[in-house]
């Protein structure tokens, strides 16, 4: 377990470096970083790689300032990603979160990894991407519940073309504009400014009147929200993206 850790200031040589600010690697299992914040370093954020059997769950941290991915899972397995709240990489070819298969991956595979309740904002590229650097295959993915806001190549981008399994897309606040991909089921996902609190400062909170106040589903939906609050709550249904009303 990494908890309550504050990670800065690593690898000035940036994404030429050799390896990440935390690194969970292969071999390991049963893993977890909460309420950690990562920021201001030279190449990814939290890394899980190389590991079939990850069992990891990263959440309730803060990523932030970096030039490569903020939370980035590489060949790697049975991994959760929630209640996150990721922004600001500066590299345009990086994402908020990225899930991954890179040539050193032995097994060529990402499976099953569950991202939600996560903020994903200003980003230099998109707030979640799948990349395959040469070949391999993606699968089981479930993105529920995040929040996509001005990240500059949209909220989602498929820079892979292998997926496999069951893929989903619910419930998530595209600020940036449609999102759609077929290998990806999708539904109950909301395109626009919804009505945030303050987006300009970083509050996606809904207002009074939001309109994905109780228009999400029940189906795989979390049990809570970012800040923990229970979903769903104050009202008929589930709200769409990261905050429950």
């Amino acid at each position: 377990m990494v908890d309550g850790c504050d990670i800065h200031g690593t690898n000035a040589r940036g994404t030429s470096a050799d390896h990440e600010a935390l690194t969970l690697g292969q071999g390991s299992s049963n893993l977890e970083v909460r309420n950690t914040k990562v920021h201001d370093n030279g190449e990814e954020g939290i890394d899980v790689k190389y590991d079939d059997n990850a069992q990891a769950k990263i959440h309730d941290n803060v990523v932030t300032g970096k030039p490569a991915p903020n939370i980035y899972v590489d060949g790697s397995s049975h991994v959760q990603i929630y209640n996150n709240v990721s922004t600001g990489t500066k590299n345009n070819t990086k994402a908020g979160i990225m899930l991954a298969v890179e040539e050193c991956s032995s097994s060529r595979k990402t499976d099953d990894v569950q991202v939600y309740n996560n903020v994903l904002a200003n980003n230099a590229a998109a707030g979640l991407d799948f990349w395959i650097e040469s070949s391999g295959t993606i699968s089981n993915i479930h993105a529920v519940n995040n929040t996509f806001y001005g990240n500059k190549k949209g909220a989602v981008g498929f820079d892979a073309d292998s997926f496999g399994g069951q893929n989903i897309l619910r419930n998530n606040v595209y600020a940036e504009g449609a999102v759609s991909h077929p290998s990806f089921a999708s539904d109950h996902n909301l395109t626009g400014d919804p009505g945030f609190v303050n987006p300009q400062a970083g509050d996606f909170h809904l207002s009074d009147g939001s309109r994905p106040i109780d228009a999400g589903s029940a189906t795989d939906a979390p049990a809570f929200d970012l800040e923990n609050h229970p979903r769903p709550a104050g009202g008929a249904g589930y709200d769409i993206g990261a905050y429950e009303r």
